[in-house]
């Protein structure tokens, strides 16, 4: 079986909702060449998340827990253990993807002029998913320090 392109590794704790509404933005993405990695970091109702990522009906998530928090730091090391993608995608739990974004990444990605990461700006959405700020994505200069 050939691994995916992108593994998509999503650190959660006790937020179900917001771990749907990732969970939504990334399955909706045009590259389907994904793994979906879910880390529950030791969440006090592990039913609740083990819950929402069945709701998704989609086999390529897949869901790992920690039996105690580790913090985000050690959910995203656990998901880059399971990860199997060529390359590696983070969302936080409580933050979505515009459409096409992961398809435009790999995109730059492959055409040789990104290097071996790539980075993108920010758009700040309120409870309603209305748009009320937007931060650029630093340019190469700015990230040289």
């Amino acid at each position: 079986m050939t691994p995916p392109v992108v593994s998509v590794i999503i650190p959660t704790r006790d937020r179900p909702a917001e771990l749907h509404r990732a969970l939504v933005s990334v399955l909706r993405q045009d590259l389907v060449d994904i793994e979906v990695v879910v880390v529950d970091d030791g969440s006090r109702d592990d039913a609740e998340v083990g819950e929402t990522v069945a709701r998704c009906r989609d086999q390529r998530v897949a869901l790992a827990r920690l039996p105690t928090s580790g913090g985000v730091c050690g959910a995203r090391n656990r998901g880059l253990e399971l990860a199997s993608g060529r390359w590696v995608a983070f969302l936080d739990d409580d933050d979505v993807w515009a459409p096409g974004k992961l398809s435009a990444q790999v995109s730059a990605l492959g055409s040789g002029g990104a290097g071996e990461w790539s980075y993108a700006g920010a758009v700040y959405l309120d409870e309603r998913l209305d748009v009320i700020g937007r931060q650029a994505a630093p340019g190469p200069d700015e990230l040289r320090g």
